[in-house]
């Protein structure tokens, strides 16, 4: 009887292992599901992956039961144990794909909230300007990582997880931050110029200049060019740990201020302090604009900002001789007396000069339709020919009353056929003869 027992549940337990096989990936099935379901619904993750579990393991238990033989001595630790490993790696892989999210959102965050106001910050090129980054950095980001921490809470993560992944985020804003001052230290040469003709070109209430007499140019081209230096400094470098450096003053001496430098290098420094890859009190990891990278700006901006500078000049002067435009007295007096004589001859007879030219212009019609356009005379040219040409009127016999030369009336309106009468070949050598 035992013999035949033992033979029956050897038989029945490859049936019973894969009943327990089946009933191990339904609860774990159930077990995703539920899990999955309590994270959307907005609970938190570590209370929902223990309430699933609690609740897997039961379920697994009552299948357990239902499925054992009766007094068969089969023991369930190791399929219990394989159900809790799985549902531990499934809850492991899912907490990292929801932290990944997670960083990604707030990373998301910072971006949106640093990028734009430390661009706009940097463009305004003023001397607060790091001082205002580093108030926007401080308060973006003590803002956004109190708000992260308090997601990792519902993850239950251990005290060395959470802050390094704090300090991820910190960094994170950090290199924002520096990311955007590259950016814009890239288009330095650039802003400088705006900078130069906005400050050129409009007063302090931004309306635009007149160059009238009284404008001192150097002085104002001065201030234009002091404001994109001051704009280059703030680019040079980045200053989010609120260092003290000597950028600023380092470009004035050596690039604005005129004279010989040589004493005010020995006040303030030792040797150029532009003829250096490094800027002093400041790393090389913080570094955006080299010393000599500024000089090198600085000489081809000074050379594409002469032109509107001497623009500006030419204006003022236009503006100056426009005052003064009427010319000395002498000259006007010496202008009246000499054309005396012409002025008066004109105005006795002013139909000489009327004709001369009335008949000079017909003239000059002709011989353009005729050599270079290829046309016929006309019956206007073949009279202005016969007119001018064949009786030219004599200007001197019109003066003193000699009208001999003075063409026949019938024959100045007498109709002439261009033609037969007067061959092209015949008119083309008194024109040019004319010319």
């Amino acid at each position: 009887m035992l013999i035949t027992w033992s033979h029956a549940l050897q038989h029945t337990h490859p049936a019973f292992e894969t009943v327990i096989e089946h009933l191990h990936c339904t609860v774990l099935s159930k077990f995703k599901n539920d899990l999955e379901q309590l994270l959307r619904s907005g609970e938190r993750f570590a209370a929902s992956a223990r309430h699933c579990a609690q609740s897997s393991s039961v379920e697994f238990e009552a299948g357990w039961r239902d499925a054992v033989v009766k007094h068969a001595d089969w023991d369930g630790t190791n399929s219990r144990n394989k159900l809790q490993q799985s549902m531990e790696v499934h809850t492991a892989c899912l907490r990292i794909a929801k932290l990944d999210e997670l960083k990604a959102t707030y990373k998301k965050k910072l971006l949106d909230a640093l990028s734009g106001p430390v661009q706009s910050i940097l463009e305004t090129g003023e001397r607060d300007s790091w001082a205002s980054i580093r108030r926007l950095y401080r308060r973006e980001t003590e803002h956004i990582i109190l708000t992260f921490s308090d997601s990792l809470s519902e993850y239950e993560l251990d005290q060395t997880t959470s802050v390094e992944m704090v300090l991820e985020l910190r960094e994170h804003a950090r290199c924002t931050v520096v990311k955007k001052a590259r950016e814009e230290a890239g288009n330095i040469l650039i802003r400088m110029k705006g900078r130069f003709s906005t400050v050129l070109s409009h007063d302090k209430d931004l309306m635009p200049r007149t160059w009238i007499a009284n404008e001192d140019i150097h002085a104002i081209t001065r201030e234009a060019r002091l404001a994109a230096l001051r704009l280059m400094s703030v680019m040079a470098a980045v200053r989010l740990d609120d260092k003290p450096d000597k950028i600023d003053r380092a470009l004035m001496v050596s690039l604005l201020d005129g004279g010989p430098l040589c004493w005010k290098r020995s006040i303030e420094f030792t040797s150029d302090p532009l003829a250096s890859t490094t800027w002093q009190e400041v790393s090389p990891q913080d570094t955006l604009i080299t010393p000599v990278q500024c000089k090198s700006i600085w000489r081809q901006f000074k050379a594409e900002t002469e032109y509107p500078v001497a623009q500006a000049i030419l204006m003022q002067e236009a503006h100056r001789r426009s005052n003064n435009s009427l010319p000395p007295a002498w000259t006007i007096l010496v202008l009246a007396i000499l054309g005396f004589n012409e002025s008066m001859f004109l105005l006795r007879e002013p139909c000489i000069y009327s004709g001369a030219l009335s008949r000079f212009c017909s003239i000059l019609c002709c011989m353009v339709a005729i050599r270079h356009l290829g046309l016929f005379p006309s019956r206007h040219c073949v009279w202005t020919y016969h007119y001018f040409v064949k009786s030219p009127p004599h200007y001197h016999g019109y003066r003193n009353g000699d009208h001999q030369h003075e063409p026949q009336e019938e024959a100045f309106l007498a109709p002439i056929s261009p033609s037969p009468a007067i061959p092209c070949s015949k008119l083309e050598q008194p024109v040019a003869s004319t010319r």
